[in-house]
């Protein structure tokens, strides 16, 4: 039982760890258009990693050789797909208007709720692999979290920047990056309470790819499409090499 406790306090300190991208909003409030621009770059180069240097590689190692190639190639296309319809879905359902929201910061607010959503999605899988880590071997689990509540800094600043020069409300910024963090809190709960007795590799490897589906649409559809509306310089581009490299450093750091 202790055991259990510690797990679920060590899940919470990584989860709300994406609380520590607000404090960029402390010292961008002068440079708007500039933080604005380069946090979506940032946020696309940060997806991408995760997606490509974490998900896809992870599940592929969970599935192993218990299955021919041929197979591996189709679950991976298959979960992978189904987790890109699940975001197409979603997408549907989010509005292109909001009530409140200037018409010029409508793209800007979009690019921010839709990188919640996606980032809530991802950091489930995350919560349970740290909750089953954590439980089974303490010594083995504290590593982990710090990997994740690393991780969550860089995926915080991708929620937080987009909300707040939408909104003009640290208030709300603070909302959407705190139920981001939640996430990894509400995957702890679901492994002590229903997958500790059921999960297996296979089952871990299945949502880790349903998160990459979800996540690769979320970069297709929403991240690289709102960055067409702005002129691109060299410092954009340093920003999405700096949020895709930031994520393999900190794998390879914490690993």
């Amino acid at each position: 039982m202790n055991n259990i406790i510690f797990s679920i306090i060590l899940t919470t300190i990584a989860s709300f760890s994406t609380l520590f991208g607000l404090f960029v909003l402390l010292l961008s409030r002068k440079r708007q258009k500039f933080i604005i621009v380069n946090s979506i770059f940032f946020s696309t180069g940060v997806i991408l990693s995760v997606c490509f240097n974490e998900l896809l590689p992870e599940s592929l190692n969970l599935i192993g050789n218990h299955f021919p190639i041929m197979y591996k190639i189709l679950i991976v296309l298959l979960f992978s797909l189904l987790g890109f319809f699940i975001a197409f879905s979603i997408d549907m359902l989010i509005p292109n208007k909001f009530n409140n929201i200037d018409s010029n910061n409508t793209l800007i607010y979009r690019v921010g709720i839709v990188s919640m959503i996606a980032l809530f999605v991802h950091n489930i899988p995350e919560g349970i692999a740290t909750f089953l880590a954590a439980s089974a071997d303490i010594s083995s689990g504290i590593p982990l979290i710090i990997s994740i509540a690393m991780h969550n800094i860089p995926e915080g600043i991708s929620i937080s920047v987009p909300i707040y020069y939408a909104t003009n409300s640290f208030k709300k910024s603070f909302k959407y990056t705190f139920i981001s963090g939640t996430a990894e809190i509400l995957g702890a709960i679901i492994a002590y309470l229903v997958l500790k007795r059921f999960i297996n590799d296979f089952y871990m490897a299945i949502i880790l790819l349903l998160t990459f589906g979800i996540m690769l649409h979320v970069c297709l559809f929403e991240l690289l499409p709102s960055i067409k509306n702005y002129k691109k310089r060299i410092i954009n581009y340093f920003f999405f090499i700096l949020g895709y490299s930031l994520i393999i450093f900190l794998h390879a750091i914490f690993k």
